[in-house]
């Protein structure tokens, strides 16, 4: 496998613009970048990221399913919550529909986690008929 790994110690007068324009945080040398293809190089990568984190893990995703994969980095997780680690996690309520019915979320939850679905849905012709069939009971 290809090294991939860039270092910006000194970043070329265009990108220190380009950063300028699209942010309004400073570079700063001696960080690396290192980058993925797909889930064969990623998975590996975050759930080694997640065991070596010590104060805080901060994820966000689009697609949190349940399977092997996604059963492991929750598992994972859950046991960085119980060593002191505070987790936060913000998935996509449409590209993690089934897991959020489901519960999948709830051991990191117990844990300690906060967990937040970003987008979920609102549903205002729902609530305000639930609202007037419990306010006046026939």
């Amino acid at each position: 496998m290809p090294n991939r790994t860039l270092l910006l110690d000194h970043p070329q007068p265009l990108l220190d613009q380009l950063h300028a324009r699209s942010s309004s945080s400073e570079m700063h040398g001696g960080n690396s970048v290192q980058l993925l293809q797909d889930s064969r190089e990623n998975f590996p990568a975050w759930l080694e990221a997640v065991a070596a984190a010590e104060h805080y893990v901060l994820i966000e995703m689009y697609i949190f399913a349940a399977n092997d994969f996604g059963v492991r980095l929750r598992d994972l997780l859950v046991e960085k919550c119980r060593q002191g680690v505070n987790v936060v996690l913000v998935y996509d309520w449409i590209g993690s529909l089934w897991p959020s019915v489901c519960r999948f979320f709830e051991p990191l939850k117990q844990a300690g986690a906060q967990v937040v679905a970003y987008n979920p849905p609102v549903l205002p012709a729902v609530s305000a008929c639930s609202r007037a069939t419990t306010a006046n009971p026939s």
